[in-house]
């Protein structure tokens, strides 16, 4: 007979299967009567990169580096490697026109953000150092008062609903 299933971890209550009660969801916000592509995107992004912050919280090196079905390379620490690299290209690149080179992907190896995700404290620090710096990046560049942002979110190509099903799909 199998190993009994692993037990997660959970601050709910009333739902055991879910990380948090849904009224205390903190990913859930009342977005107000001005919805907007802008601050639907906004919303949104926040919501997938505070649960991704809410999932590794308290997991160890080994735990955040653990690759999640074999013979998958993917892993937490990983995905936060890759994300770091997507948030860099859509809202430094694509956003504000800079030549922003990938952090953790090279022209040799895509693979590269999952396959050196390794257990290392380094490793996990130089990870979500990157990731947030380069979420600040995208929040200052979607602010209303940025200058690229109100450029960039008038090109009729580039709309917010565009950016976030490409940034939403690269990060599946």
């Amino acid at each position: 007979m199998p190993d009994e299933a692993p037990k997660i971890w959970t601050a709910a209550t009333v739902r055991p299967d879910m990380w948090v009660d849904p009224k205390d969801d903190p990913r859930d916000r009342d977005a107000g009567d001005q919805v907007t592509e802008r601050s639907n995107l906004i919303e949104y992004l926040r919501a997938y990169r505070l649960k991704l912050e809410i999932k590794c919280a308290g997991l160890s090196l080994e735990q955040m580096a653990t690759r999640s079905v074999p013979p998958s390379d993917m892993s937490l620490l990983g995905l936060i490697r890759h994300l770091a690299d997507v948030e860099r290209s859509w809202f430094r690149s694509v956003m504000a026109g800079e030549e922003a080179a990938p952090l953790f992907r090279t022209q040799e190896s895509r693979e590269d953000p999952w396959l050196l995700a390794l257990p290392e404290e380094k490793v996990v620090e130089e990870a979500w150092q990157a990731w947030r710096a380069e979420v600040a990046n995208a929040r200052a560049l979607t602010t209303p008062t940025s200058s690229s942002a109100r450029s960039w979110f008038t090109c009729s190509r580039n709309t917010p609903a565009t950016a976030a099903t490409q940034i939403s799909s690269e990060s599946a």
